[in-house]
């Protein structure tokens, strides 16, 4: 494994320390942290839209389409000679 020196100001460092399980290192700490943070669930953007209701339409039309395309090649797929 390669390693990579970081630097980090005074505060950024006893933040980090404070998020620190006991026992955990500075790198798996941050690991934790990111991963912890890319798996947020879907729900914890309910709200967030800003769009408008034309916006929202399209979106929807758009998606409705992507699934009727992919119902025909899902069922491409399972087609048995």
């Amino acid at each position: 494994m390669t390693y990579k020196t970081l630097t980090i100001s005074e505060e950024a460092h006893a933040a980090l320390s404070d998020l620190k399980l006991e026992g955990e290192s500075f790198t798996n700490a941050i690991m934790r942290l990111a991963k912890a943070r890319n798996d947020r669930p879907l729900s914890s953007f309910a709200g967030r839209w800003r769009g408008s209701i034309e916006e929202t339409k399209a979106n929807f039309d758009k998606l409705d389409r992507m699934w009727v395309e992919y119902g025909r090649e899902l069922k491409g797929r399972l087609s048995f000679p």
